[in-house]
């Protein structure tokens, strides 16, 4: 009597564990490792499109699906290509709804970034950080503060060119003062070609007062390829700053 007992304890208990195993989800994660809970009821499946873009799908067909690819985006196609900007290690994760329930899987991949060689850099905006207030002593206007005037181009006379308007009566404790440039620059020249920054005290009708300037070359940029890029130079009284995209 006491053995019929037991066999229809461990019987209950085994049909228990089925049950709460596969009704109500399938979600069952204690076979596989925490990096990879990869489930074979839902499995994940990849399909490498490059080295930093790929086609995800399941094994599984469901009425609804969520991907998220680890890098803040997400899907609810039931197959998402997606794009990597950046290299890393991601974990995307599987979310869907079966006539049965819940499913969900978890991957990582790791992605390597094809290396970016930038063609050109465009100059979108120039900053004035800091120019002298004062013209060796004296005020630059007759008692008033300079009308500052941006001039921008290649380290010859010829290149430059006045970024346009002028501030009238700036002042070196309001800085920093921009101009919008939107200048494309060819990466071709960023070894050889050097540019310069000059900043004018504007006058009319009488001759600008040159404030001070900077020159540089863009050659040691290219491989970091930094969204902003400070011209400073030792012996000029004035500093700027560039806001820059890559392309």
């Amino acid at each position: 009597m006491k053995i019929h007992s037991i066999k229809i304890l461990n019987l209950w208990v085994l049909t228990l564990i089925f049950l709460s195993t596969f009704i109500g989800g399938c979600k069952e994660e204690a076979a596989f490792s925490a990096k990879d809970l990869n489930n074979p009821l839902c499995a994940i499946l990849v399909q490498k499109v490059s080295s930093n873009q790929y086609i995800f799908s399941s094994n599984s067909l469901a009425k609804s699906y969520y991907w998220n690819f680890g890098d803040g985006e997400t899907s609810t196609s039931a197959s998402p290509t997606h794009t990597y900007r950046n290299s890393g290690t991601y974990t995307i994760k599987l979310s869907i709804i079966t006539s049965s329930g819940t499913c969900e899987s978890s991957i990582q991949r790791t992605i390597e970034k094809p290396a970016f060689t930038p063609t050109s850099m465009v100059v979108k905006r120039i900053y004035v950080t800091q120019f002298p207030g004062t013209n060796n002593g004296s005020s630059w206007d007759f008692g008033n503060n300079p009308d500052i005037k941006l001039k921008f181009g290649t380290s010859s006379s010829e290149g430059q060119y006045f970024v346009g308007d002028y501030y009238k009566d700036a002042s070196s404790s309001n800085v920093p003062y921009s101009w919008l440039v939107n200048q494309t620059l060819s990466v071709s020249n960023f070894s050889s070609t050097r540019y310069s920054l000059t900043l004018y005290d504007y006058d009319t009708p009488d001759p600008d007062d040159y404030m001070g300037g900077a020159e540089f070359s863009l050659s040691s940029y290219i491989t970091s390829m930094p969204t902003t890029i400070p011209i400073t130079y030792s012996g000029a009284k004035v500093e700027f700053e560039l806001e820059v995209e890559w392309k």
